[in-house]
């Protein structure tokens, strides 16, 4: 194999090797489009762009939404958010919680309000 050779296999794997890894941006979201709740104050979240998907998420809390384009999966993402909250609030009511859904709607209580 000469040189130029095992330069180009190097550059293919390369190529290979990150285009298997996402972009990664971060971005705000003013409201959950809920009639029911609000935001106390802009939510930071974490978009990561695949080739043929975009993940919106918030790592601290194991929530997550998925679309193919960014307005899509920030879209899902408010609806699984709102989602998470009501379920954890109604168990939080039945003393069912476990340790981590007990952090996690810890965590909510201070980003989400109940709208009047």
């Amino acid at each position: 194999m000469t040189k130029l050779q095992q330069l180009e296999e190097e550059i293919k794997a390369l190529k290979e090797s990150i285009g298997s890894k996402p972009m990664v941006e971060y971005t705000q979201l003013y409201d959950l489009g809920s009639d029911r709740f609000a935001l106390r104050a802009p939510l930071n979240i974490t978009l990561e762009f695949y080739e043929d998907e975009v993940i919106a998420k918030l790592p601290e809390v194991e929530v997550w939404g998925a679309g193919n384009t960014e307005s899509l999966a920030i879209l899902d993402f408010k609806g699984q958010l709102v989602s998470m909250y009501e379920d954890l609030v109604e168990f939080e009511a039945d003393g069912t919680l476990g340790k981590l859904p007990r952090m996690w709607l810890k965590a909510l209580k201070k980003i989400i309000v109940e709208e009047p």
